[in-house]
């Protein structure tokens, strides 16, 4: 689920509820993205082939369509912050030998990306 905020001025804020990856894999190309201008990560998002570009690659579009909407100028946007918080999770079971059982989770992240003006 993807949803738009908008903060007074052009600080524009988008999030990502619930995507089926664990944050810790997320931040690693979230630390990456931090400080870089809007424009320039949408073809660098899209050839990558880390998983978690596809999400951010969502979320970026979603800030250009965004900014267009409001009348806000996408060359001067860079990204001011970005928070991977930790989702809610389901436990799988799996069975081992001698009738024992060890749980997987399967983790869930929540993507919030806010930007400021140049």
């Amino acid at each position: 689920m993807i949803t738009n905020n908008h903060n007074e001025g052009s600080n524009l804020e988008a999030s990502m509820k619930s995507v089926k990856m664990s944050d810790k894999k997320i931040r690693v190309l979230a630390k990456m993205l931090v400080g870089k201008k809007v424009v320039d990560l949408i073809p660098i998002l899209s050839i990558q082939k880390v998983k978690s570009a596809k999400f951010f690659y969502k979320l970026i579009n979603s800030l250009a369509a965004n900014a267009s909407v409001k009348n806000i100028d996408v060359n001067t946007l860079s990204i001011k912050s970005i928070s991977v918080d930790r989702g809610p999770f389901s436990k799988r079971l799996f069975t081992r030998s001698q009738g024992r059982v060890n749980y997987i989770k399967k983790r869930s992240s929540h993507i919030t990306i806010r930007t400021n003006k140049i």
